[in-house]
């Protein structure tokens, strides 16, 4: 995303009060391991973190994941 990164939308769409099922697909930060991003994005209230590149079904488990709960 131009203006902003993942992380960054996750804080506002939480600090909103919105508490919507959010699945983050992450190439990861840059000059960052990509086991840098999956805290993070659990920090700020991700409900599950996916990682490019992904096979279509891995994004659709994730996404029926966090529709289940």
């Amino acid at each position: 995303m131009p203006e902003m990164d993942g992380i960054a939308l996750l804080k506002e769409i939480r600090g909103a009060g919105n508490e919507i099922p959010v699945v983050v697909i992450s190439g990861g930060a840059p000059n960052a391991p990509l086991t840098y991003t999956a805290p993070l994005a659990a920090t700020f209230g991700a409900n599950m973190v996916v990682y490019k590149p992904f096979e279509r079904a891995e994004l659709l488990k994730a996404v029926d994941n966090v529709l289940s709960t």
